[in-house]
């Protein structure tokens, strides 16, 4: 949503968001809708199903709109969804947009209502997509999320990469790397999330990538979110635009 964002306002990094997304989802709904998000949120989930062995019962930290969490609803491997958003408004509109009889959904901070999130669980799966660069802990977020996975359950986060093509080329440039939104406090690379995931008491056991953008010269500027686009990034993961990295709870 990096588009959005832009369009109301740099005002760079905000420690509490849910003002932003509580404005956001009611005032400018049609952000939210668009196909190439979409598919690129469908071939998240396909690339996450791919890598786990379990996944019944699953809980999406920071669900947003509630699309992954229809995606994941009609996996077969797939009992339950729990959807949790500090965003109140997120949470509401999620219910209205994109309902399943598989999937609830409840207003939650994972840092502060930890208790009753577990009761809820344990789970199978538990996922963030574009969370973890929002947050000032980022390491704590990954043991919270670890608690709430069983033994043997994995731990995904999916979240823009730092080291992406874009940004080797503004280092090679002498430029610092750019943040893809200015509501981001960091952005991270594979290596890092994978250290991160090691400290919570996770082991990383795989990785993936999504999307490629080459902006180096305005005559040689490939389009993101064309379908090969995005599947190229899965086969250059460590330069793609979007990474993810699972891991598992021992």
């Amino acid at each position: 949503m990096q588009r959005t964002h832009l369009e109301h306002g740099d005002k760079g990094f905000i420690r509490d968001q849910r003002e932003f997304f509580d404005t956001l989802i009611t005032q400018d709904w049609q952000s939210y809708v668009d196909r190439a998000w979409d598919r690129n949120r469908a071939y998240e989930v396909s690339l996450i199903m791919r890598r786990v062995q379990s996944a019944g019962r699953v809980l999406d930290v920071g669900c947003g709109c509630g699309y992954h969490d229809v995606l994941f609803a009609r996996e077969e491997r797939v009992e339950s969804v729990l959807g949790i958003d500090y965003s109140k408004n997120s949470v509401a509109v999620a219910n209205r947009e994109y309902p399943h009889p598989k999937v609830t959904r409840r207003v939650a901070d994972i840092f502060e209502d930890t208790d009753s999130i577990a009761a809820a669980g344990p789970f199978d799966l538990v996922v963030s997509f574009q969370v973890i660069e929002h947050l000032e802990e980022p390491e704590s977020f990954l043991q919270a999320c670890a608690e709430l996975a069983v033994s043997g359950g994995h731990v995904v986060t999916v979240t823009p990469n730092r080291d992406r093509a874009q940004n080797r080329v503004r280092t090679l440039r002498g430029l610092r790397p750019e943040l893809v939104d200015p509501l981001h406090y960091r952005e991270f690379t594979v290596d890092e999330l994978e250290a991160m995931g090691r400290r919570a008491g996770l082991t990383p056991v795989s990785f993936f990538g999504r999307n490629f953008s080459f902006y180096a010269y305005r005559w040689l500027k490939a389009a993101r979110d064309t379908p090969f686009m995005m599947r190229l990034g899965t086969f250059m993961p460590k330069v793609a635009d979007c990474i993810g990295v699972v891991f598992r709870k021992p």
